[in-house]
């Protein structure tokens, strides 16, 4: 978001009316910088520092330089991203590793949608062809991938929390709401019986 605030201050800064709605996006942002919490005597905990605000702004303006007044792993740490497959080599426990890994193999598929990869390309051939047969196959198409994009999602969810969950000293009774989640998707979903039997179950005892 701070990013797209430099962009726009970059590309629109000489616009009279811009300097107004300039200063808003910069409030909002520290405001959501500061998020709220009564448990801190401030009020508030920082959800992004000063000093990774300064990093995003430093790699804005500068794209292939490093700065000098921040080490260079440290610095990279600010924008990396961790995808499964990443974050596998950070992990130690048996059973979140075996559930990233199904989850990586998701990932790869999700993402032919993003590149121009087979996924992406099949599918626009496929609409193509105007016939009153290629039309019901197509139907057949969208309908599996809409319920696989849908269900994907509320199971990505699930183990986001599940992955979460053991770590909260005082879970609030979420552990047994997730179970119940967790049956549901198993019940409705091939792929979720898969993730829940195999391999979130484990991580939820």
């Amino acid at each position: 978001m701070y990013e797209h605030y430099l962009l726009d201050k970059q590309e629109y800064s000489l616009l009279p009316r811009f300097q107004e709605s300039a200063a808003y996006q910069n409030r909002e942002l520290d405001r959501i910088r500061h998020w709220p919490n009564r448990s801190y005597k401030r009020g508030y905990y920082i959800t992004v520092s000063e000093r990774a605000k300064k990093a995003v702004r430093y790699k804005f303006l500068n794209p292939n330089k490093y700065p000098t007044n921040f080490p260079r792993k440290t610095y990279n740490a600010y924008f990396y991203f961790p995808t499964p497959g990443k974050a596998l080599n950070e992990l130690t426990d048996p059973s979140v590793i075996a559930l990233l890994r199904r989850w990586y193999k998701e990932y790869k598929y999700f993402s032919a949608f993003t590149h121009t990869l087979a996924g992406k390309t099949g599918m626009q051939r496929i609409y193509r062809n105007k016939n009153y047969l290629a039309g019901k196959k197509q139907t057949i198409y969208r309908s599996k991938l809409v319920h696989r994009i849908l269900f994907t999602s509320q199971i990505a969810a699930a183990s986001a929390v599940t992955l979460l969950a053991p770590s909260l000293d005082t879970d609030y009774g979420v552990a047994i709401l997730l179970k119940d989640f967790w049956e549901l998707m198993a019940k409705s979903s091939l792929f979720g019986r898969l993730l829940w039997q195999g391999y979130a179950s484990k991580l939820l005892v």
